[in-house]
């Protein structure tokens, strides 16, 4: 950022973007490598109950991912 506009963002709020988007991230995908070797066809409206645990844990990481966007985001404008 200092190459662009001279000013340096927080390092500490960098840090934790960095970190909440790297496991956010990991723990959106990794569950579906479980659901598909499982066998849950991919590109469905509807699913069995039996995925709906890891359905539900790779939907609140997605929103988790979203918010590290928005942070990265704020840091930047800021």
């Amino acid at each position: 950022m200092p190459k662009l506009d001279g000013r340096m963002y927080d390092e500490t709020l960098g840090n934790g973007t960095s970190g909440l988007s790297m496991s956010s991230s990991t723990s959106h995908f990794f569950p579906m490598h479980f659901l598909g070797l499982a066998g849950m066809p991919r590109r469905i409206p509807d699913y069995a109950l039996q995925f709906a645990e890891f359905n539900e844990i790779a939907r609140s990481a997605r929103s988790a991912s979203v918010c590290s966007q928005i942070l990265f985001l704020w840091i930047t404008l800021r």
